[in-house]
């Protein structure tokens, strides 16, 4: 009887060594699983919404790494009339594709400023047009009959002291007189060397200096312009991804576009955190439909808050 409880014993003791060291030699995975409630959220999202202040918003925000691409605020300035119209296509279309045009921005105060400098650019060009030609040339004409003028004044003078210098000689006139008259004489040769150089001026210096400056606010104009025409272009928006229309029941929400990637969103309990990472497999069950997803982890956030007390 003893022998036969002590060969039992020996059988069992042996089987446990046998069961561990299979369980060394072969480990046997046992599955752990967390259960969680998450949220499901598109990749990329743009928002298109009106402010309390009537200005317009332009977002699109990327749910995978948390960060806003791309923003845009367009501001109403005080006095100004400013509207959204949006492309009549959208009332009947579930999706848009990136690049596609859903709607422009109309600004009153925009639009005066485009008039008045398209007005300022066609007076500029004018008056290029005015100094190159006909303006310069009156310019140029007058210069020319100013010098005409001062030299035959200068020639008349001249005659005139040569006969008062032989009068002077011949003792008829005064000393006085005599330098009276070579005074004249002089101012007449230094008024007409005024003119000439007053022509040369115009002919060489004034015109092109003139001209110049009228290229140079012809260029100030358009620069103007192309910075207002680059405006107007971010005035008409455009899609800048590819998605579903999003239908929101809300007055300052204009447009909500979700591209078709999906993503969830998963809060999990802190002592967890070390127990799961990237690319791990998960299972996803919705409530509103019964069928199940498979996803992976694309990310890990080691940001702690407090959901429902824990």
């Amino acid at each position: 009887m003893y022998n036969q409880l002590w060969n039992k014993r020996n059988i069992i003791l042996g089987a446990i060594i046998i069961i561990i060291i299979v369980l060394l030699l072969f480990p046997i995975h046992i599955p752990f699983s967390i259960s969680v409630t998450g949220k499901i959220v598109p990749g990329q999202q743009w928002l298109v919404a009106r402010q309390a202040d009537g200005s317009i918003i332009s977002s699109v925000y990327n749910y995978s790494q948390n960060i806003t691409e791309n923003y845009a605020a367009y501001q109403v300035d005080r006095g100004d009339v400013f509207h959204f119209k949006s492309m009549p296509e959208l009332k009947e279309s579930n999706s848009i594709t990136a690049g596609d045009t859903i709607g422009y921005i109309f600004s009153n105060m925009f639009y005066q400023e485009l008039n008045r400098l398209e007005g300022a650019l066609e007076v500029a060009r004018a008056n290029l047009e005015v100094v190159s030609s006909g303006e310069q040339e009156t310019i140029l004409n007058e210069a020319r009959d100013r010098l005409l003028l001062a030299q035959e004044r200068a020639e008349v003078q001249n005659e005139i002291l040569k006969r008062q210098t032989r009068l002077f000689q011949d003792s008829l006139i005064s000393r006085e007189e005599y330098e009276i008259t070579r005074g004249m004489t002089r101012i007449s040769d230094l008024e007409a060397q005024v003119a000439q150089a007053q022509l040369f001026t115009v002919e060489i210096g004034e015109k092109p200096e003139i001209t110049t400056r009228a290229k140079i606010q012809i260029i100030a104009v358009e620069n103007e312009l192309r910075t207002l025409h680059s405006r107007l272009s971010d005035y008409t928006l455009r899609a800048p991804l590819s998605g579903e229309i999003n239908k929101v029941i809300s007055p300052d929400t204009l447009l909500l576009v979700s591209d078709e990637t999906r993503l969830v969103i998963m809060p999990i309990a802190w002592q967890y955190l070390n127990d799961v990472d990237t690319n791990l497999t998960f299972t996803i069950e919705t409530n509103y439909a019964r069928e199940t997803s498979q996803g992976s982890i694309i990310s890990k956030s080691d940001f702690m808050n407090m959901i429902s007390g824990q």
